[in-house]
């Protein structure tokens, strides 16, 4: 489709391309008559002013950039295929669209050429940037947070920039009084030993445990969503023959592949062998048995990014700050 420029107003209108842009700009210079006559002849011919040039002139291109990057083998990625991170971003969106604002995904190319997240963000001149997800221990990462504008991250804390997290101490302390005081008598605590947020919720646990005086709490190391690791985490716990015995998992999809070896290996869970998780995701509502979890609040992780960053672009006086969103915890049937 043909784009209708100044130039070929120009020339149907007769008037100097300066007089037509400075007519379609409203510039005090020209007359009312002028004016009206350029501007609905553009409008006649389809003429609609670009943005790219319109954004330039203003400093800015209404442009965020969102980079999630689950940090695994390609065939393992989740990405947008994650439940907690869709909803996350969807809440996002919706926000930032409400305000005139783009999404770009922010990639480490620039059409075929490797380029960095970097210089990635600064050819498409982002107004700020949304790390949702991303491995910080990587440099190509880490070099981004010297981008000039505004960046904020979910779970990761750095004084050049904002974050948005969960409360995961509180989240983990309230899951485990609740084990506790179930009865059960062995907990395993799995997480990613490469988890940003990992030391939090140990220490949490770990002082809950202390708090109670529990001392049978063991931690084992599970990827950060792996089903197959949640799959032999429990298989493994099983063979142990512990007493009363519960693994909690620090994401949903590591328990529904626990679940999956329960079910394949004849574990009556909860009674044999009880199963919780982190996040909250729907799916794991949908089964039988129901999942037993801490639910992040996605609608409300995302707003509350939305309206920092939007700050953030809008007034050079705003600072950064970490912003901490209460969890839910559900009760389901796999622990009992």
């Amino acid at each position: 489709m043909y784009m209708v420029t100044i130039t070929d107003i120009s020339k149907k209108s007769g008037y100097s391309v300066s007089t037509v842009s400075k007519a379609l700009n409203n510039y005090s210079d020209v007359s009312e008559k002028v004016k009206d006559e350029i501007q609905l002849l553009a409008k006649s011919m389809g003429y609609y002013p670009s943005a790219v040039a319109r954004n330039l002139k203003l400093g800015n291109t209404y442009n965020v950039g969102v980079l999630l990057y689950d940090g695994v083998e390609e065939k393992d990625k989740l990405g947008l295929t994650h439940c907690f991170f869709a909803e996350v971003l969807n809440s996002f969106k919706y926000q930032m669209e409400n305000h005139g604002y783009d999404l770009v995904f922010v990639s480490d190319k620039i059409g075929d050429l490797e380029s960095g997240y970097l210089t990635h963000c600064r050819s498409k001149r982002l107004d700020g940037i949304f790390i949702i997800c991303a491995d910080f221990n990587k440099p190509i990462v880490r070099e981004l947070l010297d981008y000039e504008k505004p960046i904020i991250a979910f779970d990761y804390l750095d004084p050049r920039i904002s974050t948005v997290m969960s409360d995961n101490g509180q989240a983990i302390s309230g899951m485990l009084r609740e084990v506790i005081s179930r009865g059960y008598e062995n907990i395993i605590f799995c997480c990613d030993v490469e988890s940003l947020i990992r030391n939090e919720r140990v220490q949490a646990a770990t002082d809950t445990c202390n708090e109670y005086g529990f001392k049978n709490l063991y931690f084992e190391n599970g990827k950060y969503c792996s089903m197959e690791d949640g799959y032999r985490i429990v298989k493994e716990t099983a063979a142990k023959n512990l007493k009363r015995p519960c693994i909690m998992f620090t994401d949903d999809y590591a328990a529904l592949g626990g679940l999956q070896a329960g079910r394949d290996l004849h574990i009556n869970v909860p009674q044999d062998l009880a199963i919780v998780g982190f996040d909250g995701i729907k799916v794991g509502q949908m089964l039988y048995p129901k999942l037993t979890t801490v639910q992040q609040d996605s609608k409300a992780i995302g707003e509350a990014v939305a309206q920092k960053l939007l700050k953030l672009m809008t007034d050079s006086s705003e600072k950064n700050e970490k912003i901490v969103i209460p969890t839910k915890l559900l009760i389901g049937d796999t622990c009992y």
